[in-house]
This record gives structure tokens, C-alpha cells and sequence, in this order.
């Protein structure tokens, strides 16, 4: 069970101050604390760990700490059930994409305004829809899996579209144009 206490603060113009410490449990047991300036709010995160925590939807803070990169990293490693080739698709869209984009980020930083600004700038650059596709492909599942994994709440790139798929329209040709020559020119059978 969470417990809120008053703790002291450094003194600021010769006034003390004080401020609101949350103590709780993590689903580990694991003992963590968080300051607050007011009770109220400390009350209110309190009471959201311990529903959290029985609803089985606790994430833990310094899960999302981790950068995208190490969490890519890390999935890329686990992956042992791709094709070759697979793999190295994956590799090289990590590298020229979303390694520069997101790779420095902490994930529970990342948010879906990020990700449809970055879809847009690859879209601006001239990427296929296909090759967009594949990118946010690959970012999604790595996002998901930090989701499995309890390390961030929803994944950011749900709902994130790739625009403007560029397919041609169909051109049917006319009568005239599929007349063919006489049987008699192009035939020559018995």
C-alpha cells in the first residue's frame, strides 16, 4: 500500500519548506518514491500506483527511460526467427532511419506527433509508400514490444497512416486501339 508522508525541503529566503513523498511497492517489491509539492497531488499518485497496480498495468518509470536505441538493440538480438535477408532490411532501416530520428529519444518520450512527423518527412523526401510502409512496420514493432515488456503504456504509433499511396490509374486501351491486322497478314497456319 502506497503511504504519503511530508518531508522536508532546503529552505528558500529563510522560510522552511516542505513537500509530499509517496512511498509504494513496485509488482517486484521493490520499494520506489516520488516528491510532490502538494498533498493532493501526492494522494493522486498514490492512489493511480495501487489501482495500477491491481489492474496489472503498472509501468515502471525507469523502463521508459531507456533510449530507443538500446531497446532496439536489444530487440534486434532476440530476433533469431527471421530470414537473413529479413533481418538485413531491418538492420538498414534502423540505420539510415529510425536510428537517427529516434535513437537518442528515451521511448516513453516518444509520442505520435513525433512519429507522424517523422512519417511525414520521409514522405516529403520522396520515400515510397512501400518503404514507408516498411518503416513504420519496423518502428511499431519495436514500440509493441516495449509495450509486452511493460517498459512504456501504448505504443505511439497506432493510428499513424502513411499517406498518399501513389498508385497510377488503370489506362484501358480503346476498340480501335486493340484492332489487330487481318488473320490473313499475321496467320500463317495450314
Amino acid at each position: 500500500m502506497a503511504s504519503v508522508h511530508r518531508v522536508k525541503r532546503a529552505a528558500i529566503g529563510g522560510r522552511g519548506r516542505h513537500a509530499w513523498q509517496v512511498r509504494y511497492r513496485d509488482p517486484e517489491r521493490r520499494m520506489r518514491s516520488r516528491t510532490f509539492a502538494t498533498k493532493a497531488k501526492a494522494r493522486s499518485f498514490a492512489a493511480t500506483v495501487e489501482t495500477d497496480k491491481a489492474r496489472g498495468e503498472y509501468i515502471d518509470p525507469q523502463a521508459g527511460r531507456v533510449t530507443f536505441a538500446e531497446w532496439a538493440g536489444e530487440w534486434m538480438m532476440t530476433t533469431k526467427h527471421l530470414k537473413p535477408k529479413t533481418k538485413e532490411g531491418y538492420q538498414s532501416i534502423l540505420r539510415v532511419h529510425l536510428m537517427p530520428a529516434f535513437g537518442h529519444k528515451a521511448l516513453a518520450s516518444i509520442r505520435p506527433g513525433d512519429v507522424r512527423r517523422f512519417i511525414s518527412e520521409l514522405s516529403d523526401r520522396g520515400l515510397s509508400p512501400s518503404r514507408l510502409r516498411q518503416v513504420r512496420h519496423l518502428l511499431g514493432m519495436i514500440l509493441r514490444d516495449a509495450v509486452e515488456n511493460g517498459a512504456i503504456a501504448r505504443t505511439p504509433v497506432v493510428g499513424v497512416k502513411v499517406s498518399g499511396d501513389r498508385r497510377r490509374e488503370m489506362q484501358f486501351l480503346s476498340a480501335p486501339a486493340l484492332s489487330l491486322p487481318a488473320p490473313a497478314t499475321w496467320w500463317t497456319g495450314p
